[in-house]
C-alpha cells in the first residue's frame, strides 16, 4: 500500500491491488441511515440519451460503516493502515442478513464475520483491490477483495515456472 500511497503522488495512480500482511481488525461504525440529499438530488436529475426503465432510486443505505485496519507488506508500513470497505457485497449480504429477519445488529456481525473470519482467514490468500475516491484523489478505499484458498506444496515437490 506504500507503493500505491508513492505511485499517487507521482502519476496519479488510482487503482491497484495488494496483499496484506497482517489483518488486525473490521472496524464497524454507526453512520448515516438514508443518502445525502445532494446524492439523492444528482440521481434525480434528467441525463441526455437516458431511456432507462429501470427506477431511479438508490439502493437502500446500510447505516454502519465497516473498515479494514491492517498492516501492509511494505518495509516502510507503520502497521495503521485503517481503509473503508466499499465493495457492494457488503451492503448486499447486510440487506439479505436483514431481509430474512436479522435485526441490523445481527447483519453487522454477520458481515463482520464474512469479511473479517472468512475472507481474511489465515486459509486465504487475501489481496485487496482499491481505488482512489473521484473528490478525493489522496484517500484510498477497499472496493474488494481476491481471496483463494492457500495451496499447499508437499515440500519434496519440485515447482516450476509456466
Amino acid at each position: 500500500m506504500e507503493h500505491l500511497y508513492a505511485q499517487q503522488e507521482a502519476d496519479r495512480t488510482s487503482l491497484g491491488i495488494f496483499k496484506p500482511r497482517t489483518i488486525r481488525d473490521l472496524v464497524v461504525t454507526a453512520d448515516e441511515t438514508d443518502w445525502k440529499s445532494g446524492f439523492k438530488a444528482a440521481l434525480a436529475q434528467a441525463r441526455l440519451w437516458e431511456n432507462r426503465t429501470v427506477s431511479k432510486e438508490p439502493p437502500r443505505k446500510v447505516p454502519f460503516k465497516f473498515h479494514y485496519w491492517f498492516e501492509c507488506a511494505d518495509p516502510s508500513c507503520k502497521g495503521n493502515h485503517k481503509m473503508m470497505i466499499e465493495d457492494w457485497e457488503v451492503g448486499a449480504l447486510f440487506w439479505k442478513c436483514v431481509d430474512a429477519g436479522a435485526s441490523h445488529q445481527e447483519a453487522r456481525q454477520k458481515v463482520r464475520h464474512k469479511f473479517l473470519e472468512q475472507i481474511c482467514s489465515p486459509e486465504c490468500d487475501t489481496h485487496f483491490f482499491v481505488g482512489t475516491i473521484l473528490s478525493h484523489p489522496k484517500t484510498w478505499v477497499i472496493i474488494g477483495a481476491f481471496y483463494p484458498k492457500k495451496r499447499s506444496v508437499p515440500a519434496d515437490s519440485q515447482m516450476g515456472l509456466f
